[in-house]
């Protein structure tokens, strides 16, 4: 999937899907870490702009910690 004026392209059929960065994170968060920042998740999504990534993460119910450029985002705890 390929950012597309506030959308996810898929480079292969065609479909689009604005909210396939829900997936992404799950799959980040499965895959490779517990904890993802701004600059991690623009390189797993392939995203250039920090503004839009914040967007995007922002969308989502994550747990943060830190300010700015330290923020890190996890999945919240469930009780």
């Amino acid at each position: 999937m390929q950012r597309i004026k506030r959308s996810w392209q898929c480079r292969h059929c065609g479909e689009r899907d604005s909210t396939a960065h829900f997936l992404a994170v799950q799959e980040y968060f499965t895959l490779v870490g517990t904890k993802l920042t701004n600059q991690k998740f623009r390189h797993f999504c392939g995203i250039e702009s920090p503004f839009v990534a914040s967007r995007l993460l922002s969308q989502l119910n994550l747990e943060t910690t830190g300010e700015l450029k330290m923020r890190t985002y996890k999945l919240k705890e469930i009780d």
